[in-house]
């Protein structure tokens, strides 16, 4: 999903369950407040519903209202991109 999907980060009652991805962890306080780490994802903080991350294995920032910030993803696996449209559906 998005860095700017609305409702990504909210799992229910759990407080820690997988990343959206399903390749790492996350940890949510309700979706008020959350990190989550995954080889996908990269390092995540959730606040009120806006994110700020980085990702060190796909060279990117995730800024709230700007999504992902980097380089085009020429680089990117099937596999990722397969995860990744899976999960936007």
């Amino acid at each position: 999903m998005p860095p700017t999907a609305i409702g990504k980060d909210y799992s229910g009652k759990k407080l820690v369950g997988s990343a959206p991805s399903g390749r790492g962890f996350q940890f949510s306080f309700f979706g008020l407040a959350g990190l989550t780490a995954s080889s996908v994802e990269g390092f995540e903080v959730n606040v009120l519903g806006l994110t700020f991350g980085i990702n060190p294995f796909d060279p990117s920032l995730k800024l709230p209202l700007l999504g992902r910030v980097g380089p085009a993803r020429a680089l990117a696996s099937k596999d990722d991109e397969a995860v990744a449209r899976e999960h936007a559906l």
